[in-house]
Formats: C-alpha cells, structure tokens, sequence
C-alpha cells in the first residue's frame, strides 16, 4: 500500500527522530494527491513545525484496520499551502510494512533527584538519567547494592515543564559506570502523573528546541 492511497480523515501517526531524540505526533489525512500525502498541519505552542532537514528522520504510522499497524519509512515532510491553507505534504517512495510497536520509548532527563527508600527510609542524592511509560533509570553511588534495596520512591523537578514528579518502583538491574557511580533501572510502580504522557511531552519540546517552529 502507497501511503498516498490513505484515505481523507483517516488518523494517522507521525514519528520524527532528529539525532537522539524521537516524538510522535497526532494528524488526520487531508487528501492524497499524485504520490504526495497532505496531513493537518503539526503545530506545537500554535505554530507549524519545520520538519525538513537532512538530520530529520520521518515515518508515518496508520492502524489499517484498527489492530496492525503499518508503517511507511524514509519519508520527507514539508510545510506547504493550498489555496488558503497550510498543510504538511509527505513523500515516500516505500510501501507500508506491518510494525511491531515498541511499548516505551525513553527520554533522556539527567536532572538531580532524590531516592527514598522505603524498608530504611534512608534518602540519597541520585541523577534521574531517563524516564519512559513503564520505567526509569538513575546515576547512584557504588556504595550500595541497590538491587537488594526493595521498595523506593524517587522525587524530582522538572523546571523546565514546571512539574514535581514523584514515583516508586523497583530496581531490576544495576551496572556499573566507573569507580564512581552506577546506573540502576528500575520498573515503575506508580506515579503522581501520566508518564507516558510527560515522556511525549518531553519528546515534542526537544524536537522543538533542535528543530525549530
């Protein structure tokens, strides 16, 4: 299937990759015309986003029938204008193939946090390094082992989303760095908000930031 054969209003996903970064946005087809896709125009703080660039990575996601997902890589997006209205215009010359989703995308934080833990009630001072829906990883001391640890809650500020995040979970695994620190992931158990909603926040600030409105 040619992705200029997606039907008008059909809901479809873009995913964008510039350098380590990734996010998806949401879109509906508008029409499809001589091998060219034009979605509703992806806007972020009101205003269309620039996706074009060599560094730019796109691919377009569609839910054929409600339960597979198709995918169509090495896309090249663009801002244009019909008549009296902006559109993003996307070409790609491959057919859509079948695609296995991953479940968690992570997104890198490196902001300080603090590591409660709940059987000594003991705090530490930790770096949060990634977050995604279902898990987190922090920079510890390689003092302990915080695979025997239990139980904890994790606490941090993200200033430049204004928000508090507070979590608990449990480490699954532990690997060294150097002589000085550790990285230990952890499973998420609970959290003060929707993570898999915070991490896509997180991902659409940074391609703004790199990519520009």
């Amino acid at each position: 299937m040619k992705l200029y054969e997606l039907g008008t209003g059909e809901p479809v996903q873009v995913l964008v990759k510039v350098e380590n970064a990734s996010a998806e946005y949401d879109s509906t087809v508008a029409f499809g015309k001589e091998g060219i896709l034009l979605i509703e125009p992806i806007r972020y703080d009101g205003k269309i986003i620039n996706f074009s660039g060599d560094k730019v990575h796109i691919s377009v996601i569609y839910m054929e029938d409600g339960i597979k997902p198709l995918i169509w890589e090495g896309c090249r997006m663009q801002t244009v204008q019909a008549g009296k209205e902006k559109y993003h215009a996307i070409v790609c010359k491959r057919d859509g193939m079948k695609w296995n989703r991953r479940q968690a995308y992570r997104q890198y934080l490196g902001l300080d946090g603090t590591l409660s833990i709940d059987s000594t009630r003991a705090n530490h001072s930790v770096i949060v390094k990634d977050i995604s829906a279902t898990g987190v990883s922090f920079v510890g001391m390689p003092d302990m082992n915080y695979l025997s640890m239990g139980p904890f809650h994790l606490t941090f500020e993200d200033k430049a989303s204004r928000l508090k995040v507070q979590l608990t979970g449990t480490a699954v695994r532990q690997e060294p760095v150097d002589e000085t620190k550790v990285i230990v992931g952890c499973k998420v158990k609970q959290a003060n908000l929707d993570l898999g909603t915070y991490v896509a926040s997180k991902q659409k600030q940074e391609i703004a930031r790199r990519h520009g409105n």
